[in-house]
């Protein structure tokens, strides 16, 4: 039988578990195939039914090892199935070892959701790490926590209970709170703080503007304590994060939401400049672009300094549009001209407005973004009608 027929009845086989008759395809395979790589994939495939045919504990163990150092040089997906198996079965049967298979089963998992970004993985991971705690204590307990917190929070937006996996991350960091210090200490009140952020933004929210206030204050505890180490690159993120919050703060704490979009404008201030002082152009950009954004609503807000604002607010989205256009991000570009182009229109100043949305419509064409091109183009017809309101000759 060709090697072709062969791969497709291995294929078909695996898939429908029949064991043996993978071990007899692959065995075939084996004997004909001179590619590095089907060979690869035929000893991998060999060992892994093997496995399953197994009853010998060591021996499949022995076996599913085979199958995943062979599959690692041909096909890294097999290769983390047969891994998962592996430890699966360590976590089961090695009583001695439990707690340790456990904690490599969770940070494998966690590992593989950060490369493929497939939320499954972390549902094993939280269960992993979940019963490897009591098995661990000091360090390595405290690596287990901060992992579980990770896995809750990434795996929240995707699970069918979203607020139970927040109020979970949130019920172990209090928790954390009362024996880590430093950057650890920082950390968990980092996690905890876009947790309660996280909560305020669920459709079932009880108390959104009591659960910012909570992420406020965690996240400002958090700056602190970069600050008192001197961990620059965590402070800033730790920065861009409470930016963050305190906008969504704004639209929930109306009565104060121009102060919080004042904070919001110093703490974007502060990021920029500090990207802009180690080399990081463009995400100086980034912030210097939402800097134009909090000015642009922060001219709704503050009526008596309404012009001062969009003022500024120009002029930040045309100092990120010049890195954008240097950089070649052209949709980032784009949107900063329709920054513009919005501040223009709220100005009364429309025949600039309308230069600005043209050419961020044309950006968006040549980019085929039909989102933000058919923003731009509702946008552009408001500015439209104000003209001919205004200037009704024309």
């Amino acid at each position: 039988m060709e090697i072709e027929e062969l791969l497709k009845k291995g294929e078909e086989a695996f898939h429908n578990m029949n064991w043996r008759d993978v071990v007899r395809i692959n065995e075939e395979i084996l004997n004909q195939a001179t590619d590095e790589r089907i060979r690869n994939l035929a000893t991998g495939f060999y060992h892994y039914a093997l496995a399953k045919l197994g009853k010998d504990y060591a021996q499949i163990i022995l076996n599913l090892d085979k199958a995943g150092q062979s599959f690692k040089l041909a096909d890294e997906n097999l290769a983390s199935f047969a891994e998962i198996e592996k430890l699966m079965l360590l976590s089961e049967f090695d009583e001695e070892n439990k707690g340790g298979h456990l904690k490599n089963l969770g940070e494998f998992t966690q590992g593989l959701y950060m490369r493929t970004g497939d939320a499954n993985h972390l549902q094993l991971a939280i269960g992993a790490l979940e019963n490897a705690r009591k098995y661990f204590e000091k360090e390595e307990l405290a690596q287990i926590n901060l992992n579980l917190t990770f896995c809750y929070g990434s795996y929240a937006p995707s699970s069918e209970n979203p607020r139970e996996m927040y109020e979970k991350l949130i019920r172990l960091c209090k928790e954390m709170e009362k024996s880590y210090k430093g950057a650890n200490l920082a950390r968990v009140k980092m996690n905890a703080s876009i947790a309660y952020q996280n909560l305020a933004s669920l459709k079932d929210a009880e108390n959104p503007k009591d659960d910012l206030n909570k992420a406020v204050k965690l996240n400002e505890e958090a700056i602190k304590l970069f600050e008192r180490i001197n961990s620059r690159p965590e402070m800033l993120k730790a920065k861009q994060t409470l930016a963050n919050i305190l906008r969504d703060a704004a639209l929930f704490d109306t009565d104060n939401a121009a102060e919080h979009l004042k904070k919001v404008i110093q703490l974007r201030k502060e990021v920029a400049k500090q990207f802009l002082d180690v080399g990081s152009e463009l995400n100086s950009a980034y912030e210097t672009f939402d800097l134009g954004t909090a000015f642009l609503e922060l001219s709704s807000l503050d009526a008596a300094r309404s012009k001062k604002h969009l003022t500024e607010a120009i002029a930040r989205f045309e100092d990120a549009a010049k890195i954008f256009e240097n950089e070649k991000q052209m949709e980032d570009l784009g949107q900063a001209k329709l920054g513009i182009a919005v501040a223009y229109k709220n100005q009364s100043n429309l025949k600039k407005a309308v230069k600005m949305f043209e050419e961020a419509i044309d950006i968006f064409e040549k980019e085929k973004n039909t989102v933000l091109l058919g923003h731009a183009r509702l946008t552009l017809a408001a500015a439209c009608r104000d003209m001919a309101e205004k200037d009704r000759g024309k």
